[in-house]
């Protein structure tokens, strides 16, 4: 045993035992019995240089508190009225010898009063900051291993956003474009590899109900809980759902962690994604919205492509890449305001023997898509660039001004070479699109759109 906590246990049974009402009357009888053994005539050194007999309430008091050193004034006190009764002591020195000696033992039980308080205080306040800095040592270190996770994390993200729609468009279906488990297990691997995903499904309706059972699963998830409150708050709202206080009742009930609807453009069923299982500290706003859009896309989008035949018949020009991929992003922007751009570079006719066009067309980034077309004394070469904010636009022009100064000698600085950009926004896809060559033809535009 340490020997410090042996000695506060001692120390401890000491104070709460007859040992401290025992070791007064003990040590008073010894010490009296000394004084007597070296000074028989006067052992209670009245009228002495010290009065020797009282150092023992004092050191009493100061260990045991006022009411054991009471014990060892009283043995002395009965000392002294035997001494006074022998004629030994005078009544007047009698009197001044009790009445100094506890004076001498009140003050000494204030002193001691005072610092045993402040010692009590004192073993609180430790006690309260070494609970303090073992809570802030103990969150220090989680901090530490989140940040080494956080850290972690970033460098081995598999894929960016841009990375996963790419491999989101790779998903064949059939020649009905109906939804094969393969397909779904693919887009499974898919959000479980980009959101961390460990344990999800999903279940289709057959016959206008929900089947239990799941069309496909990555993990052991099961047969789904329907009575799940997580999965009622899913099928009664026909949104995302997420285990949170404040969005889903009884949260502590449910099993699954999130329940996304599956519903087509024609706002048709077709089932519902569950995920179980997933790292607490990525169960967060981004990994949501992120999640929100994989299944918008896959749902909307790739299960049921987008009609373009309307859009191709106003641009017959388009590539039907650009106007696919065009007519899904802009309803991206009005459900999950996911920015997109839309960025013409005009290259005069003139410098045709220059191949602008065709190099700049090699220079375009991962998902973007290009529509060349030509307007009056310019071609144009339309780059549609998803998931791009303003600061992305500016990045993207700037490497092409480098491109055409560095590499074909060429300079924004004449008339030969024009840019336009702009930011998709909420409307109909004509009605953006005319708005944007609009704006490349300089024409007067209605500041309504």
């Amino acid at each position: 045993m340490d020997n410090k906590l042996f000695l506060k246990n001692l120390w401890t049974w000491r104070q709460t035992s007859l040992w401290m009402w025992g070791e007064p009357i003990v040590l008073t009888l010894l010490a009296l019995g000394f004084c007597y053994l070296i000074h028989p005539t006067n052992p209670l050194f009245v009228r002495g240089i010290f009065p020797w007999p009282w150092l023992i309430p004092v050191i009493v008091v100061f260990q045991y508190g006022f009411g054991p050193a009471l014990l060892s004034v009283a043995i002395i006190t009965i000392a002294a009225v035997i001494q006074k009764d022998t004629g030994t002591i005078p009544i007047a020195d009698f009197q001044s010898y009790i009445l100094s000696g506890m004076t001498l033992i009140l003050v000494c039980t204030i002193v001691s009063s005072a610092w045993i308080r402040r010692i009590l205080n004192a073993e609180v306040t430790q006690s309260y900051n070494d609970e303090r800095l073992k809570s802030l040592s103990r969150s220090y270190y989680m901090l530490r291993v989140s940040s080494d996770y956080l850290e972690q994390n970033i460098i081995s993200k598999p894929m960016t956003l841009r990375l996963a729609f790419k491999e989101l468009l790779k998903l064949n279906l059939n020649e009905n474009r109906e939804l094969t488990p393969e397909v779904a297990y693919s887009f499974l691997q898919l959000i479980s590899q980009f959101c961390y995903v460990n344990i999800g499904g999903i279940y289709l309706y057959q016959a206008k109900a929900l089947d239990n059972e799941p069309f496909a699963e990555i993990g052991l998830i099961g047969k789904l809980i329907e009575h799940d409150p997580l999965i009622k708050k899913c099928l009664e709202s026909d949104e995302v759902c997420y285990v949170s206080i404040n969005q889903v009742e009884d949260a502590s009930d449910c099993v699954y962690l999130v329940a996304a609807p599956l519903i087509t453009n024609e706002n048709r069923r077709l089932g519902i994604l569950v995920i179980k299982e997933m790292p607490f500290w990525n169960l967060n706003d981004e990994t949501l919205r992120i999640l929100n859009i994989l299944i918008y896309y896959f749902s909307k989008e790739i299960i049921v492509s987008p009609d373009i035949s309307n859009f191709l018949r106003h641009y017959p020009e388009c590539s039907v890449d650009f106007a696919r991929q065009f007519n899904r992003l802009t309803p991206l922007k009005k459900d999950f305001n996911v920015d997109s751009a839309l960025v013409a570079v005009m290259v005069s006719k003139r410098l045709r023997p220059h191949n602008v066009i065709e190099n700049l067309r090699n220079q375009h980034r991962l998902l973007d898509s290009n529509w060349s077309l030509e307007q009056d004394d310019y071609d144009v070469l339309i780059t549609l660039m998803p998931f791009t904010s303003a600061a992305g636009i500016h990045g993207y022009m700037t490497r092409i001004k480098n491109y055409l100064n560095l590499d074909l000698g060429l300079s924004f600085e004449n008339e030969q070479i024009k840019t336009r950009s702009m930011q998709l926004y909420d409307d109909d896809p004509l009605s953006v699109m005319n708005y944007f060559l609009n704006f490349i033809k300089e024409k007067n535009i209605d500041q309504s759109n």
